[in-house]
């Protein structure tokens, strides 16, 4: 009879164990729409971050991110006609980037798994990452489109920014590659301000040689990146005594 008793109450401890572990799930699973939205308000501080990389490659691929949202509230983004493919910055206020980050929250963000791959081949992965002081949270979706996940980037891609004007940077690069020119390309004549940015002929014919990114400072990377958005191209052609180049503007090489 003893042995009896102490499996009753040994079995009734499980069973407690178990409703226990039950109704923690239960009141668990909600906990991520309730997650604070306190962020560092420091101008180094990242917040919000998205990142498209993979698909077929091509020259002119830029690896920079889409869209970056600093603690002070400055925007770091692609502009608004995507075709340009030049990035432009703005500054949100305290309360837009608490409505954003709202949006973000309410969308089922925080609750969406690390990671989402379909069926599907060259396709370019996107990434979110957000960064709050007492939660973060990276996602990357490779054509799975969960309809948090798109809530979300829509949520911040539609964010308002002020003042967007373009990006300069400390650095930018060229991606230069031998090309026969056609009169659908556009020649930087020598004698242009343009052409006088450009890194000497001679580095950018080994460049084109060897397949490497050529660095060059920020303000002349601008110059030559707004340039080339002017004239509705991603890439600029230059002739030189061995050849004609190619020279594709990116901020951050693939």
């Amino acid at each position: 009879m003893k042995f009896k008793k102490r499996h009753v109450h040994v079995s009734a401890l499980v069973l407690a164990s178990l409703v226990t572990v039950t109704l923690f799930a239960v009141t668990g699973c909600g906990k991520k729409s309730e997650v604070s939205l306190d962020y560092d308000k420091s101008p180094v501080n990242i917040i919000i971050q998205v990142k498209s990389f993979g698909g077929m490659p091509a020259p002119w691929d830029d690896t920079i991110p889409s869209f970056t949202l600093h603690g002070d509230g400055t925007v770091v983004k692609w502009g608004d006609n995507e075709s340009d493919n030049i990035l432009v910055s703005g500054k949100m206020t305290d309360n837009q980037v608490s409505d954003l980050l709202v949006r973000i929250r309410d969308a089922g963000f925080f609750d969406l798994e690390t990671w989402y791959q379909g069926e599907a081949y060259d396709y370019t992965f996107t990434s979110i990452e957000i960064n709050l002081q007492q939660e973060s949270h990276k996602v990357t979706d490779y054509f799975v489109k969960p309809e948090a996940f798109t809530s979300a980037l829509q949520a911040i891609m539609e964010a308002p920014a002020q003042d967007l004007r373009d990006t300069t940077r400390g650095r930018g690069y060229l991606i230069t590659q031998a090309h026969q020119a056609s009169d659908k390309d556009t020649v930087i004549d020598s004698s242009s301000d343009i052409y006088l940015s450009l890194p000497d002929a001679s580095v950018l014919q080994w460049a084109a040689k060897a397949n490497e990114p050529v660095g060059i400072d920020g303000k002349d990377f601008s110059r030559i990146k707004r340039y080339a958005v002017d004239h509705n191209t991603r890439g600029l052609v230059i002739k030189t005594d061995t050849g004609d180049l190619i020279l594709y503007p990116v901020y951050e090489p693939r």
